[in-house]
């Protein structure tokens, strides 16, 4: 007989989970939609083998949304002007939040905000020393927040549900007007434009935004009025 190899993987192995697991996995699966089966199943363990580590989806979501506050937190921006700074910005959060949007929207309405503070503070700088009322300059980050965390992943645009749910109510108005013209003849070259392009809006929603807040800053006379 042949000798016995002892580096040959044990069938039914059981995978060794820990917090650190548990946390990155909820956050690839993103906050608003994962469930204990689902984050258990995307580990390749058993339900019960998570409450080892994790009293539940409270603790789960608790400690992902310190996680990712602290990585938006930490967004360290070489830009010296409040755009570069907003642009930086509004790219981190998106990256970080937009998966889990929802829930964190919601976290942040709470009255525990000890720890997200200072987050915008460089922010606000730039823009009130470049002549900006304080409160005009909290409401420009805040739109900036807004627009990144609700934009969606990467790589799926914001207007593929409007492609998806047109794509058969515009084929069904062709059909029936085919020796005239379409019914929504604005909507449908809209549609057909957006069907072949797979360009990611947020670039462009950003512009508009930062376009917006340029436009309301304080020229030197109406600083001093």
């Amino acid at each position: 007989m042949g000798e016995r190899t002892t580096d040959a993987p044990r069938r039914g192995r059981p995978r060794t989970i820990d917090q650190e697991r548990i946390v990155a996995a909820a956050i690839e699966l993103g906050l608003d939609g994962f469930t204990m089966q689902g984050l258990a199943a995307h580990l390749g363990v058993s339900t019960p083998s998570l409450y080892t580590h994790v009293a539940g989806r409270d603790e789960v979501l608790a400690l992902v949304g310190a996680v990712l506050r602290d990585r938006v937190a930490t967004i360290d921006s070489p830009a010296t002007t409040w755009r570069g700074w907003l642009t930086d910005f509004a790219l981190a959060v998106r990256t970080h939040l937009a998966p889990s949007a929802a829930t964190l929207l919601v976290d942040l309405a709470s009255p525990t905000m000890v720890d997200r503070v200072g987050i915008a503070e460089r922010g606000l700088e730039l823009l009130i020393a470049d002549g900006y009322p304080p409160t005009e300059a909290g409401q420009a980050v805040w739109l900036v927040f807004r627009l990144a965390i609700t934009a969606g992943p990467d790589g799926d645009p914001s207007y593929s549900g409007f492609v998806r749910g047109a794509t058969p109510v515009l084929a069904t108005g062709r059909r029936r007007a085919r020796s005239t013209a379409p019914d929504l003849p604005a909507t449908q070259a809209v549609h057909d434009a957006l069907a072949g392009d797979d360009h990611d809006p947020f670039t462009f929603d950003l512009a508009v935004v930062l376009d917006g807040i340029e436009a309301r800053r304080p020229t030197e006379r109406n600083r001093h009025d």
